[in-house]
């Protein structure tokens, strides 16, 4: 109920004087598949025009549904798709000097590895050992899985973070949504501290966004060019260019993150003045969200493909 549709466009059912018979525009009007609605959810930040409407076509969400059902991904379980993923990650030093620390990473090639033993976790096979994804599928799926590391590549230097990669692509996977919620929170727990802090927030809910929109904006998937638009909450149309997708990641995660901390924590989170701490754990955020936060952030009710890729599924 936190993710809206478009309303089906009315058609002008006035006759058009064709050289066909009435009989014909009959059964054609018959065969005709009913108007779709486009998904949409808003992306609130701190900006002046309040946030972003993104819209997503049912032209868009049934090309995803061929490439997660093809590939046997829907139902995968998320935690597997972790594993192999973190698999072929690689512990490299970042950054220099001081600031200098340790992070698993994936460059493309490790990367590329990693999708394939994913997809061989998962593609469904036939009685004659042949995989069930065309090549058609094939190359798609490996487009969009590009297109997602090159949206976590935000400083184009070739790797990425193992760990926040993992995290989003449990979008694709199969599993709940309060199950992949608490395993990517554990999972970028790299302390085990079992809390997070005001810049592991973000990141966390950055690493869904960064799939849910490099969804929305692929190339890679089929585009209804009137419903497959972004535009920020006064209407004004939006580009989908990287810069500007990894713009409204990093303002939609920084204000929910700011929602949760003042909600929990109180506004004045700094001084320790509730509670004593500065950090949130899952059960603090799961019972926000639940009380009220998944109005602030729709957008996570995503994380379940049955809500909206595999809606009629049986």
């Amino acid at each position: 109920k936190n993710i809206t549709k478009t309303q089906p466009r009315k058609t002008n059912n006035r006759a058009k004087p064709v050289a066909t018979s009435n009989r014909t525009h009959e059964q054609h009007r018959a065969h005709s598949p009913p108007p779709v609605a486009s998904l949409k959810f808003h992306l609130l930040t701190s900006e002046e025009h309040k946030g972003y409407m993104i819209s997503i076509s049912q032209r868009r969400i049934q090309h995803l549904r061929q490439l997660v059902c093809e590939s046997g991904l829907y139902k995968l379980d998320g935690n597997v798709a972790c594993s192999r993923i973190l698999d072929k990650a690689v512990k490299r030093r970042q950054g220099s000097g001081g600031g200098a620390y340790s992070a698993l990473t994936l460059t493309k090639e490790e990367f590329d590895s990693a999708m394939r033993n994913v997809v061989a976790s998962s593609t469904p096979h036939s009685s004659r050992g042949e995989a069930g994804m065309t090549r058609d599928t094939q190359h798609h799926l490996s487009d969009l899985l590009t297109s997602i590391f090159d949206t976590f590549d935000r400083h184009k230097c070739g790797k990425v973070d193992a760990l926040e990669l993992a995290c989003g692509f449990t979008v694709l996977c199969g599993g709940r949504k309060s199950d992949k919620l608490e395993y990517a929170f554990e999972l970028l727990d790299e302390k085990k501290h079992g809390n997070y802090a005001h810049n592991d927030m973000i990141r966390y809910l950055q690493s869904f966004l960064v799939v849910l929109l490099s969804i929305s904006s692929s190339l890679s998937l089929a585009r209804d060019n009137r419903e497959d638009v972004m535009t920020t909450m006064d209407g004004t149309h939006c580009g989908n260019g990287a810069s500007t997708i990894l713009r409204v990641i990093d303002y939609g995660s920084s204000w929910a993150t700011e929602r949760v901390f003042k909600s929990v924590l109180g506004a004045n989170r700094n001084s320790k003045s509730k509670n004593n701490r500065t950090f949130i754990c899952f059960d603090d955020f799961a019972e926000w969200y639940t009380q009220g936060g998944y109005t602030s952030i729709p957008w996570l009710e995503l994380l379940d493909l049955r809500k909206w890729v595999l809606a009629d599924k049986t």
